[in-house]
């Protein structure tokens, strides 16, 4: 993803097109999920799952989830509705949150 150059002190600044990609992606999943509960409609599926890793790792970014009001909705939803939500994925994320402090405080030293 465009991030990682940057978490991990390899590059100063997000690739302008990698984030742009991310963005295009975000507005498709935006667009998808309007009027639907879930990715493929009304139900929960494997494939929410998989796209609640990967929204979830661009907010331990920053990234402008707020741009993307559905996707927004559908992610909060993911968290509380999910089964195991917390721990196959919220715990992971904030292991890594934390990972990136870390190593971001220690480049500030």
């Amino acid at each position: 993803m465009f991030q990682f150059p940057v978490a991990f002190g390899q590059a100063q600044d997000y690739n302008p097109e990698q984030y742009q990609k991310l963005q295009g992606a975000f507005e498709v999943l935006n667009n998808f999920l309007e009027g639907q509960d879930y990715a493929t409609g009304r139900y929960l599926t494997i494939a929410d799952l998989s796209l609640a890793a990967t929204v979830s790792t661009a907010e331990i970014f920053n990234f402008e989830l707020e741009n993307y009001p559905n996707v927004t909705k559908w992610m909060e939803k993911m968290k509380t509705s999910a089964p195991g939500y917390r721990k196959a994925n919220g715990e992971g994320v904030q292991i890594f949150k934390n990972v990136l402090e870390n190593l971001q405080n220690k480049d500030k030293s």
